[in-house]
């Protein structure tokens, strides 16, 4: 199912919610060597149990979203 929004285009996807964003946004900071323009946003999920699902852990240990 596809839809649009304020954000900009948002796309959903067995396990996936991709947002595309229209305007610009920036990030940095958190150790990057510079300021970078942001133009999606990914929120991927898998089993509530927490054993899929994030690509990225904090101290070792993985969330669903």
């Amino acid at each position: 199912r596809e839809l649009w929004f304020k954000l900009g285009f948002i796309s959903w996807f067995l396990g996936l919610v991709a947002i595309l964003l229209k305007d610009d946004y920036f990030v940095s900071g958190a150790g990057l060597p510079g300021r970078f323009k942001a133009e999606k946003v990914e929120f991927h999920w898998g089993h509530s149990n927490g054993s899929a699902g994030s690509e990225h852990s904090v101290n070792g240990r993985r969330f669903p979203v």
